[in-house]
């Protein structure tokens, strides 16, 4: 007998492979062919012996006067037999062949021989296997199974029993799991033909121990196998963050996390969606992955940033940080490039992004902080409008990088509704403003004794009320002094000053472009202003001045 064993994803199974002998019973074919079958009791009883009937064939029938031999043992394997009894056959071929019980196992097999003579073939039967009770033959259990796992995963456990010499066929094997000082049931199976069982269990702690506890059954004792430690680590996890490589201003980004473990998605896992600002990663966002082990998130990032997906680790498995990835926050609108060879502003920062849907204009009273900052730089002692005769206009714009942001101009409230109305059309009609700053941000000029107004044109920033005197002019007060006058652009649509010459330059005085640089009454903001009331008064002299 030999025993083929493979070992298969932790497995252990034992292939059974008889050889050697020619079939049971059979003999060459001819006339001098014979069979021989013998048949013994299921179970012999304490002290009896063991009564066998053996039946001879040839090819006429039963052979008479033939010499039989009873052997205890199997005929397919190599391990010696002992004879136990002979006898002949009778007229129709039986053989009664009586036997001493066999005391020392619980199950004892038996086979008959007929050696063949001149005229006739050698025959062996089959094996019969027969219970002798009283004797439990003890029996030794075995189990197989991984030696280290990942939390969370199954092992699969094989017990394997012999009794005997041979595999138990009967019975069943409990697979037991370690609980402090004792032992809780994992699953009762069923043995196999091959004396296995098998079973699988969920490994959820760093070291369970196991064992496989033989129960024992039809003359087969009980017998456990000896403890088997299974160790376990975290299962591995890892973070996958997908994202646009662009999103437009205002607009949602749609951010997705995949979480997996080596064994495949991970759901239920906790995810923090972060973002770098300011120098440091910060979570906006978190959720939980569903059953396909994705979570999403849909910011509205304002400006370019990195994202990144952070999972947190649980008892059973690690966390993870994915790559960062980044995101690049476009604008919505038109971005306006420098023209060659045209000069270059004062920078200034930008302002703060737009709020609410399309210009959102709002007028309200000045403030204290806004009259605060006011007071000695665009109105002092001696205007002929003070605080409460001014409102302050905040609208949306479309800047010249492409971007709504919000800005703000104070005026006479007398045309505070129409600036709104004004304000709202160039927006609707994505006229480009580079900036809108109160000019008190400018500082007081001793020049226009006001706010200065010089640097807030280099700047090319859009304005309105500003007691000062007229730009070139020294002692003529200037048509912003009383809030009813308004500088669009003034960069790209100079004012020719008394003295001063072409303010800020004389590069753009006869020059258009886009929707930011008018040169005559037909472009689109000067007719956009007189639709909305406003006069531009001075033609190309003043280009960036309006009346209202």
């Amino acid at each position: 007998m030999k025993i083929a064993t493979s070992v298969s994803a932790g497995l252990v199974s034992a292939a059974l492979t008889l050889s050697v002998m020619p079939p049971a019973g059979a003999a060459p074919s001819g006339d001098d062919s014979t069979t021989l079958q013998l048949s013994v009791p299921a179970s012999t009883p304490a002290g009896a012996d063991v009564t066998a009937t053996a039946i001879l064939q040839g090819a006429a029938g039963g052979i008479p006067d033939a010499p039989v031999t009873l052997f205890r043992g199997r005929p397919d394997d190599d391990v010696p037999d002992t004879q136990v009894a002979a006898a002949s056959t009778d007229a129709e071929g039986v053989a009664t062949l009586t036997a001493d019980g066999d005391r020392s196992s619980a199950y004892s097999s038996y086979y008959a021989r007929f050696d063949g003579d001149d005229t006739r073939a050698a025959a062996v039967s089959d094996a019969q296997r027969t219970q002798n009770e009283g004797v439990a033959a003890s029996t030794t259990t075995t189990l197989e199974a991984a030696a280290s796992t990942k939390l969370r995963r199954p092992i699969t456990l094989t017990a394997t029993v012999a009794g005997a010499g041979e595999p138990a066929a009967i019975g069943v094997v409990r697979f037991e799991q370690q609980s402090g000082s004792d032992w809780a049931k994992v699953a009762d199976v069923t043995v196999t033909g091959a004396g296995t069982a098998t079973t699988s269990v969920v490994i959820t702690s760093a070291r369970t121990v196991l064992r496989a506890r033989y129960l024992g059954v039809g003359g087969y004792g009980e017998s456990t196998s000896a403890p088997h430690a299974v160790s376990a680590s975290r299962q591995t996890t890892t973070a996958t963050l997908t994202a646009p490589s662009k999103v437009v201003d205002e607009q949602r980004a749609q951010l997705s996390a995949q979480v997996r473990t080596e064994f495949g998605a991970l759901p239920g896992a906790k995810v923090s969606f972060q973002h770098y600002k300011d120098g440091r990663w910060t979570t906006f966002s978190q959720a939980r992955t569903s059953s396909s082990g994705v979570a999403k998130a849909s910011p509205r990032p304002r400006r370019t940033y990195w994202f990144r997906i952070k999972v947190a680790s649980s008892t059973w498995q690690s966390g993870d940080t994915s790559a960062k990835v980044r995101v690049r926050n476009v604008p919505p609108g038109k971005v306006i490039k420098r023209l060659a060879g045209s000069p270059k502003p004062r920078s200034l920062p930008a302002q703060s992004r737009a709020s609410g849907s399309g210009a959102n204009a709002k007028v309200s009273k000045i403030s204290a902080k806004t009259w605060k900052s006011m007071k000695g730089r665009s109105w002092r002692s001696g205007c002929p409008v003070g605080r409460s005769s001014l409102r302050v206009v905040k609208v949306n714009y479309w800047g010249f990088d492409g971007y709504r942001h919000r800005g703000e101009i104070v005026v006479h409230k007398a045309i505070g509704a129409k600036t709104a109305r004004l304000f709202t059309d160039l927006y609707t009609n994505k006229v480009s403003i580079r900036a809108m700053y109160r000019v008190d941000r400018f500082g007081y000029s001793s020049r226009v004794r006001g706010a200065n107004d010089y640097a807030s044109m280099a700047a090319d920033n859009t304005s309105a009320f500003n007691c000062r005197n007229v730009v070139g002019r020294p002692g003529v007060r200037s048509p912003h002094a009383y809030g009813r006058a308004i500088d669009i652009n003034p960069f790209e649509n100079p004012y020719l000053a008394a003295g001063d010459g072409w303010v800020p330059n004389a590069w753009w005085r006869t020059r258009a472009a886009g929707t930011y640089a008018w040169t005559k009454s037909s472009h689109l903001v000067p007719r956009i202003m007189k639709r909305n009331g406003f006069r531009w008064t001075y033609g190309l002299a003043d280009g960036h001045h309006f009346d209202g």
